[in-house]
C-alpha cells in the first residue's frame, strides 16, 4: 500500500510537469509558427525528460523503501515487504524475503521450545506439590504419636523442614510460570489488608524471636489481585525474617501516596551494600556469602516480587545499608 501511494504521488507530479511543459511548448510553437522538425525535436526531448523523471521517481521510491525496511528490521517487524524497481535491489529483496522466512521459522521453533519448557516445568512442579503436601500431613500425624522418642521427633522435624523447603521451591517455580505467562490475566477484587498480612505473617517460620509490628493507617481494603498480593508480600516478609538478627524488629506500614498504596516493610537485619543492591532483583541470585551464612532458597523470591508488582502496574524500591537493615517499598496502584 505504501509503495502504490508513493508511486501515485510521484506519477501525478510527473504528469502535471509534462502537461505544463506541453502546454507552454505548444503556445510557443503557435506564437512563433515553428516548423515540423522543431516539433519532432520537441517530442524527442519530451520523451527523454519523461523517461528520466520516471527513473528518478522509481529510484526515489527504492531509497524510501530501503530506509523503511531498515526501520522495520530494527523494530523487529518482519511483515514489511517492499517492492523494488531496481534489478540489483530486487535481488536484495529476494534475499531479504528468504532471510525473513528463516527468521520466522526460527521464531516459531523458539516459541515452541519455550512452550514445551514451560509445560514441562509446570508438569514437574505441579506433580511434586501433591506428594509433598501429603507427606507434610502424614508427618504431622506421625508427630502426634505419644510413643515417639526425642530422637524420633528430631528426625521428623528434619524431614518436615526439608519437605517445607522443597514445597517452597515448587510454589515459587509455579508462581514464576504464573507471572510470566500471558494467559493468566489479573483478577482484581477488594481484599482485607490486615487479614491478608496477618495470615502471611502467621504462615512464616519465625524462630529468631522477632518482633513484627503492623500499622495500616486506617486503610482497611485495597483493590488488587489477591494471589499476586500474597506472593509479593510473603516473599518480602520472608526475606526480612531470613536476613534479620535474633530478637530483631520488622515493621509493616501502609500509606496512600498519590495514585499508589505504598506498603513498606523494614527490618533491622544485616542490610546490603551497593553491589548487592544492583543484583537484588535478578533471578537465582542470593545476597549471601556461603562461607559466613547458611540460608536456604534458590534466589527467586525478590525476583518474583518485582515481576509480580510490575504485572499489577506498580513498582518496588529498596533502601538499605550494610548492618543497618533494609526497607522495601511496594507501590500498588489505586484501582477504581
Amino acid at each position: 500500500m505504501v509503495d502504490i501511494c508513493t508511486l501515485m504521488r510521484s506519477s501525478l507530479k510527473i504528469y502535471l510537469f509534462i502537461l505544463c511543459y506541453v502546454f507552454i511548448s505548444f503556445v510557443y510553437f503557435f506564437l512563433f509558427n515553428l516548423r515540423i522538425s522543431s516539433i519532432c525535436f520537441f517530442v524527442l526531448i519530451t520523451a527523454f525528460i519523461l523517461v528520466l523523471l520516471i527513473v528518478v521517481s522509481r529510484n526515489s521510491i527504492d531509497l524510501d523503501n530501503v530506509k523503511r525496511l531498515s526501520e522495520m528490521v530494527n523494530l523487529g517487524d518482519l511483515n514489511f515487504s517492499p517492492k523494488f524497481y531496481n534489478r540489483e535491489l530486487n535481488e536484495i529483496e529476494n534475499s531479504i524475503n528468504g532471510l525473513k522466512n528463516k527468521l520466522s521459522d526460527l521464531l516459531g521453533k523458539s516459541m515452541s521450545v519455550d512452550k514445551i519448557k514451560e509445560d514441562f516445568i509446570y508438569l514437574v512442579s505441579h506433580n511434586l506439590r501433591t506428594p509433598v503436601t501429603s507427606s507434610l500431613g502424614y508427618l504431622d500425624i506421625l508427630k502426634s504419636n505419644q510413643n515417639l522418642t526425642n530422637e524420633d521427633i528430631k528426625i521428623i522435624e528434619r524431614v518436615r523442614l526439608s519437605l517445607t523447603e522443597l514445597n517452597d521451591i515448587v510454589e515459587r517455580i509455579l508462581s514464576l510460570i504464573f507471572f510470566e505467562s500471558e494467559k493468566n490475566p489479573i483478577s482484581v477484587e477488594n481484599i482485607d489488608v490486615e487479614g491478608e498480612i496477618g495470615e502471611i505473617i502467621a504462615s512464616q517460620e519465625n524462630d529468631k524471636h522477632l518482633s513484627i509490628g503492623v500499622s495500616l493507617n486506617d486503610i482497611k481494603n485495597i483493590k488488587t489481585d489477591r494471589r499476586i498480593f500474597k506472593i509479593i508480600v510473603s516473599n518480602i516478609i520472608s526475606n526480612s525474617i531470613k536476613f534479620n538478627n535474633d530478637n530483631g524488629i520488622i515493621s509493616v506500614s501502609l500509606r496512600k501516596e498519590k495514585d499508589f498504596f505504598v506498603l513498606s516493610i523494614s527490618d533491622s537485619g544485616i542490610g546490603m551494600d551497593d553491589k548487592a543492591m544492583k543484583e537484588l532483583f535478578q533471578p537465582f541470585t542470593r545476597n549471601t556469602s556461603l562461607l559466613k551464612y547458611d540460608y536456604s532458597g534458590i534466589g527467586l523470591g525478590l525476583y518474583l516480587s518485582k515481576i509480580g508488582i510490575e504485572k499489577l502496574g506498580g513498582n518496588i524500591t529498596v533502601d538499605s545499608a550494610k548492618d543497618k537493615g533494609t526497607v522495601f517499598s511496594l507501590y500498588f496502584p489505586v484501582l477504581n
